[in-house]
């Protein structure tokens, strides 16, 4: 997780150099960045509030229903728990980045995360900061709580971390 740091910016050029053996992969960011879009378009045209979904990158723009949103968050396959529900009573974003793994590479150690779901101002922010926490191992709670990013952080082992006032949760089968 940490080849992260042979990437090569050079603002001059406007140029990104990756290793040779790394893969970009922006699929996350143009979802949530879609739905920061859609939302915001529903929300000007139609003057309603509106929540999207997109895979699980979720946005919402203009007024909540009473009680909220109500989002089911989704810790990665093959948990076997129920999931938590929370109350999104906020206009922003929520996204969920989860540990994979890729065919030729290992689980991550322990230490790591299974998932990391946050709460930001948009869609797009909440991906970016639960990807780069994910990568983080031990540091990412203190990394959101500096940032104050809700969060909601699942060890591999199933351990679950909050951070800065993340909602409250019931739970669903």
């Amino acid at each position: 997780l940490s080849r992260w740091r042979a990437v090569v910016i050079d603002e001059a050029s406007r140029t990104l150099t990756l290793p040779a053996d790394a893969v970009l992969d922006l699929g996350g960011t143009a979802r949530a960045w879609a739905a920061d879009w859609i939302a915001t378009s529903c929300h000007e045209a139609y003057g309603v509030g509106c929540l999207v979904n997109l895979g699980g990158d979720i946005a919402v723009r203009g007024d909540v229903p009473p009680g909220g949103w109500q989002v089911e968050i989704q810790d990665g396959p093959g948990v076997g728990q129920p999931n938590p529900v929370i109350s999104m009573g906020w206009p922003g974003g929520l996204a969920t980045a989860a540990a994979r793994s890729r065919v030729g590479t290992k689980d991550p150690p322990p230490g790591y995360w299974r998932s990391v779901t946050v709460a930001a101002r948009s869609c797009e922010r909440a991906r970016a900061a639960g990807t780069a926490a994910l990568a983080m191992a031990d540091d990412a709670p203190r990394w959101l709580t500096q940032r104050e990013l809700p969060g909601r952080l699942v060890h591999i082992g199933g351990m679950v971390v909050q951070t800065n006032g993340w909602p409250a949760q019931r739970w669903v089968a």
